[in-house]
């Protein structure tokens, strides 16, 4: 095909001008950094043939010596100059390279030359052959870095990465350039992207970036946005920048991998969000089983680039490896990607049971990891609690969490799902044995359990202790929407439907009340129309029937409202929201002034984890029977309760 040398080229609505150097769309420019243009250009003008990531590299960064993850950055960038199309114009072809598949016209010429794209299924180059392609370009294009990590030298590597640490440190940071002193307090670390989109292989992604994270966050020098916060990014070509900005975050490392065999290429690059600098960046070409060494690496760089002053314990945690084992390893990071999907839905019931098969398969390939067990009994925990109400699996956590902590005493994990155990139906709703080993899990890992105290705190009316846990978990999470429900939730649970229509326009920017605050607020009109569509939307929900039975009584309905009740327990599964609805229940025989049964439905509720004072105390659902001298001998006992929580853990 002829490559085209014309000034102005146009594809679509665009036009590339050659000469200015610059891309518009109907006539108004379009901004691009210069990289990126040049990419664009050099798609255009080979448009209709296969570009091989090399050697677009070479055409764009001719005499530099860069990493894959500048291409994909410029990549990105174009996609979104675009538009909508972008992704159809500028085509990855996996395995092969990139393909710019528009028609592309020569204005200047009368008569217009169409370039077409027939014939791409026709190449066939493989990921082996690139490799094999990209060592023998080597000496051009890969750093010194680069090499000291090539098989023949790894093993010294290592060595003496291990023994000269703090001289690597010292030196670093007396030559640093000073305009990269970043003013960096806050990081995430973007799940890795596979270089090839069909690979089957997401859940590595994530698991090296989860295996970062955890290193690097539980120094306690910097706040790190945790798994779940950057879980929705896994195997998608973001612009890092961007999530940097949605994560509300000071950087970002991203970084793409590139499984072949046993081989295992590894691309990184710490970008400063507010102005897109590269931090550092670098490209990592070792066997597989160097995984772990890579994930130590990387920390060990992340800490000295952003200035962490680390004492001996902090700077041994970035080295930490919970197993030597890269199978093990490769079967835990599969069972985390399906944990992080497991949620109270029986829906997910599927995605419990295969976390569970895949932390077996890492126990049996090393029974000393430690951090798969710890794991493997907190999705059983989860499965006891939420999908599956059988004590001898929490008998199976409890064992699984306990050959954890022998095997290693510093894990937080075990703690979380510890208190997960103890504020259930299996230990009596212990809420005091739930909060210590919230608060040690704290103590193991500053990052760990916030948005558990957060609900643990509201459930027992320690309320500024539930605000305060909350704006420490936000910090760590501002993006997180189930905690800022959970938080909005607490408000209403305590009936304080004011302060949650309040927190819910300020975290979520919602200017209308819902059914909550009508029902709270004991509007009936409002909340008849919003009853019956939620509960003609979802008739099975339990949620929206306790509703309806609630509104029936406070329309002065009482024998309606009780005789429905039964239902209410024949529709009710034991789940850990159960406490809820028998308040409710609670609720609704007081208001027609029946004292006792309301007071055995309250001892029901407080018996099934939700000892909340505060809210018996201004609940005016209540007020018929607080006259009744049982009612005020349990109010009484209630009172004491709480000033031990507020002694203990205020």
């Amino acid at each position: 095909m002829e490559r085209l040398q014309q000034q102005t080229l146009s594809f679509s609505n665009f036009t590339l001008d050659l000469t200015r150097g610059c891309l518009l769309r109907d006539g108004e420019e379009v901004k691009l950094r210069p990289k990126s243009f040049e990419t664009l250009r050099h798609l255009v003008e080979n448009s209709g043939r296969l570009i091989s990531k090399d050697e677009m590299i070479a055409a764009v960064w001719p005499d530099t010596s860069v990493t894959d993850d500048s291409l994909v950055q410029c990549l990105i960038e174009i996609r979104r100059a675009l538009g909508a199309d972008g992704q159809q114009i500028v085509k990855t072809v996996p395995r092969r390279g990139y393909i710019f598949a528009a028609e592309v016209t020569q204005d200047d010429l009368e008569k217009r030359e169409l370039v077409h794209t027939n014939g791409v299924e026709a190449f066939s180059v493989t990921i082996e052959e690139e490799i094999k392609e990209s060592a023998k370009q080597e000496p051009e294009r890969l750093t010194a870095a680069r090499r000291l990590f090539s098989r023949a030298g790894l093993a010294w590597m290592v060595l003496l990465v291990a023994a000269s640490v703090g001289l690597v440190a010292w030196l670093f940071s007396r030559n640093r350039p000073k305009e990269l002193a970043p003013e960096i307090k806050v990081l995430a670390v973007l799940p890795f992207r596979s270089q090839i989109p069909e690979g089957q292989e997401d859940y590595l992604g994530l698991g090296i970036a989860n295996e970062i994270i955890t290193k690097v966050s539980q120094t306690g020098s910097l706040t790190v946005r945790p798994a779940s916060a950057v879980h929705k990014y896994t195997n998608l070509e973001v612009d890092a920048l961007e999530a940097g900005r949605e994560l509300r975050v000071d950087a970002v490392l991203d970084g793409t991998y590139l499984r072949v065999g046993d081989q295992l290429r590894v691309t990184v690059n710490l970008l400063r969000v507010r102005d897109g600098a590269s931090l550092w960046a670098e490209k990592f070409d070792q066997p597989f089983t160097d995984i772990f060494a890579i994930q130590d690496q990387v920390s060990q760089q992340v800490a000295q680039r952003l200035w962490l002053k680390l004492n001996p314990a902090e700077q041994a945690r970035l080295t930490k490896r919970y197993t030597s084992n890269p199978i093990a390893y490769s079967y835990y990071a599969k069972a985390m990607y399906h944990f992080y999907n497991i949620s109270p839905s029986l829906n997910t019931r599927s995605e419990s049971d295969l976390a569970v098969d895949l932390f077996k398969k890492a126990i049996e390939l090393d029974p000393k990891y430690a951090l798969a067990h710890a794991q493997l009994g907190y999705a059983y925990t989860r499965i006891a609690v939420f999908q599956e109400d059988n004590p001898a699996l929490i008998d199976l956590a409890k064992n699984e969490l306990g050959i954890a902590e022998r095997l290693d005493p510093q894990l937080a994990e075990v703690h979380v799902a510890r208190y997960f155990i103890e504020f259930s139906q299996y230990d009596g709703w212990s809420v005091e044995k739930a909060i210590r080993e919230l608060r040690m899990a704290q103590h193991l890992d500053p990052n760990a359990g916030h948005a558990e105290l957060v609900d643990l705190y509201a459930h027992i009316g320690l309320e500024q202790q539930t605000a305060k846990e909350f704006e420490l978990a936000l910090q760590i999470d501002p993006n997180n929407d189930e905690l800022k429900n959970t938080y909005i939730n607490s408000y209403y649970i305590s009936a304080r439907p004011d302060e949650g229509l309040e927190a819910s326009k300020r975290l979520f920017d919602r200017g209308s009340a819902d059914l909550r605050y009508f029902l709270e607020k004991r509007m009936v009109k409002e909340a008849e129309a919003i009853v019956r569509q939620e509960y003609q939307k979802d008739p099975a929900s339990v949620w929206n029937f306790v509703h309806q039975v609630l509104l029936l009584a406070l329309q002065g309905k009482h024998r309606e409202a009780q005789a429905a009740v039964p239902m209410i327990m024949a529709k009710e599964r034991r789940y850990r929201g159960y406490h809820h609805d028998a308040y409710n229940i609670a609720r609704i025989y007081a208001l027609d002034g029946k004292g006792e049964a309301a007071l055995r439905w309250m001892r029901v509720t407080v018996t099934e984890g939700f000892a909340h004072y505060p809210l018996f105390e201004r609940d005016r659902f209540l007020d018929p029977i607080r006259e009744d001298p049982a009612f005020k001998q349990f109010m009484a006992e209630m009172k004491t309760r709480w000033e031990g929580y507020q002694r203990e853990f205020g």
